[in-house]
């Protein structure tokens, strides 16, 4: 499992949206991929909110701290380019998900 874990890319890229476990560098805008550091890509902190030219969906900050809810176990949307999708699940007991319909270009969630 571990060789496994360590094979997989650091991103996900599609033509709308880049998947990451942090984050990604959002000020070398559309050079991110060739400048952003292994570590940004893991373990980025504190999480990135506003417009990028794609959907950033990122795990690795619990959503609660996001919406300052200690309750709070669901996606979290900053109203523009990012979705954070780490709700606690060790203690929500739930899964978020998040589902793209690429025919009306919209999240669900």
């Amino acid at each position: 499992m571990i060789i496994w874990l360590k094979d997989l890319p650091l991103y996900y890229e599609r033509e709308n949206q880049i998947f990451v476990h942090a984050g990604i560098d959002e000020e070398a805008e559309e050079w991110w991929k060739y400048i952003t550091m292994e570590e940004i890509f893991v373990s980025k902190y504190p999480a990135s909110f506003g417009k990028f030219y794609k959907d950033i969906i990122a795990g690795h900050v619990g959503t609660y701290s996001l919406k300052n809810e200690k309750d709070f176990h669901d996606i979290y949307w900053d109203g523009e380019s990012h979705y954070y999708i780490d709700g606690t699940v060790e203690l929500s007991a739930r899964i978020p998900l998040l589902i793209y319909d690429k025919k009306t270009g919209k999240y669900i969630y």
